[in-house]
């Protein structure tokens, strides 16, 4: 289930993401002497500082990073973790006040027996993610509305489950009927 308001989150994420490239951009032209070729944005340097990185395991998570980011279904949601996600792991490789704590966390975690098995519910293979899965069930409903088995503004069976105020009424008719149900087997 989406988080309520985290798409507006999201966009100013993103917007400020933008703004912190045209700063960098012009920082690093100034006082690193980076050149940019014509057509690359600081992004695009970031994106390939971390694929030569020296660090082995900084190119494994973005390594990994890029694949979840392939795997989504649109430009968006694909920028979004690859772009956003890069931009963090850049960060935390490159400045030194990030870096430790950054690696220490991760130390901890792959030493922690139980994270695995913690996360284990959540791991899920790439065609079964929520973004994927969404839009899938999108072109579901524009196929079911094209041939007329639903109407104009009804949806799919499919895209409902991805829609937040339909998934918290099937909640609250859930726990409905298990109250009526305890109540049943008092009486």
């Amino acid at each position: 289930m989406d988080i309520m308001g985290a798409d507006d989150m999201k966009w100013t994420m993103r917007i400020i993401a933008k703004f912190a490239q045209k700063k960098l951009e012009s920082d690093y032209k100034q006082r690193y002497n980076v050149k940019l070729e014509k057509g690359q944005t600081f992004i695009d340097y970031i994106h390939n500082d971390l694929k030569m990185c020296t660090n082995p395991g900084i190119r494994k998570i973005y390594n990994q990073l890029i694949q979840a980011g392939q795997a989504m279904p649109t430009d968006y949601h694909s920028s979004t973790i690859c772009d956003l996600g890069a931009f963090m792991l850049w960060t935390m490789y490159k400045d030194t006040a990030y870096r430790d704590p950054f690696f220490w966390v991760l130390d901890n975690l792959m030493k922690d027996k139980d994270f695995s098995r913690d996360i284990h519910e959540f791991v899920k293979p790439p065609q079964d993610w929520y973004c994927p899965r969404w839009i899938e069930s999108k072109k579901k409903t524009a196929q079911m509305r094209k041939d007329n088995e639903i109407g104009v503004y009804d949806l799919s069976s499919e895209e409902k489950r991805f829609v937040p105020s339909i998934q918290q009424n099937e909640i609250n008719n859930m726990l409905k009927q298990e109250i009526e149900r305890q109540k049943q087997r008092r009486v």
